[in-house]
């Protein structure tokens, strides 16, 4: 499991949670990080718009390279995707690159860096958060638009997560509703809401994800609250309180018993069998 920060990168071990390395980069502030695929490479950017690669198993640095846009003082790198095949690693959500030497490959004219950026699972679309309240799909092929839909044209989206199958791609937003869209139709199937109000604090739904299997997908709020629902049934299964702020981010363990969680700089791991179910 990863941890970044100020003092770079910490990966630890999630069978004891004893910190294995730290990559760091001359204390630059590491702002994104991604795994390679196949888990032997770490791609890390910073906010002096560098993007570095790691070779996990010993910590050295493999290749390093300035982001593009190029020569844009005061530009950082904020999100970092892999695309599902490790061949290429989208920058910004806009930015299609050669991984290992920067190279840009294509680039999505989307006005600006994409937020929220995510792979279908099979590589073959990006979907991100265009403007506040839209969502767009992208052909990684042909590097066009190819759909958008508008989580709520009055709210913010602050979720995005496609389903492991790819048949479903879920927004969530600050009207504290997660709405589901088959794919790639982008046809509305469903929606979850509202998520819950726990502290009269409406802030909405934040960071999804699905578990491996599809079933359930945990939705983090702005209340500090971690939501899971029952997908087919759209029924809530479990709630707790995590933070007393927002929830920044959601992980899954591949058996699907545990959920990893972070907000403020804190990283707490649920073991979700232990959990309260809701009244």
């Amino acid at each position: 499991m990863l941890y970044s920060g100020i003092e770079g990168v910490r990966l630890y071990d999630p069978d004891g949670w004893k910190e294995i390395r730290t990559f760091g980069e001359d204390a630059k502030v590491i702002i994104s990080a991604e795994f390679h695929p196949d888990g032997k490479t770490l791609a890390t950017g910073n906010s002096f718009n560098r993007v570095h690669l790691w070779d996990v198993a010993t910590g050295k640095s493999v290749a390093m390279w300035e982001a593009p846009p190029k020569n844009t003082p005061g530009t950082a790198v904020r999100t970092l995707n892999y695309s599902p095949d490790g061949k290429t690693l989208v920058v910004n959500g806009n930015s299609v690159c050669e991984p290992d030497t920067g190279k840009v490959i294509r680039t999505l004219s989307v006005g600006g860096a994409f937020v929220l950026p995510r792979y279908s699972p099979d590589g073959k679309y990006l979907a991100g958060v265009a403007s506040g309240t839209l969502a767009e799909v992208w052909d990684m092929e042909t590097g066009k638009s190819v759909g958008r839909v508008h989580h709520d044209r009055s709210s913010k989206l602050q979720g995005l997560a496609f389903s492991p199958d790819g048949k479903t791609l879920a927004t969530g937003g600050a009207d504290l509703a997660v709405r589901l869209w088959d794919f790639p139709g982008l046809k509305p199937v469903g929606a979850l809401e509202p998520i819950g109000l726990r502290t009269g604090i409406v802030k909405g739904a934040g960071p999804l994800a699905f578990s491996l299997d599809g079933k359930t997908l945990a939705v983090g709020d702005g209340e500090g609250f971690i939501h899971l629902w029952d997908v087919a049934a759209k029924k809530e299964v479990g709630v707790w309180r995590a933070y007393n702020l927002s929830v920044r981010a959601l992980v899954w363990s591949p058996n699907g018993t545990t959920l990893v969680t972070s907000a403020g700089g804190s990283v707490k791991v649920w073991e979700l069998a232990k959990l309260k179910k809701p009244q």
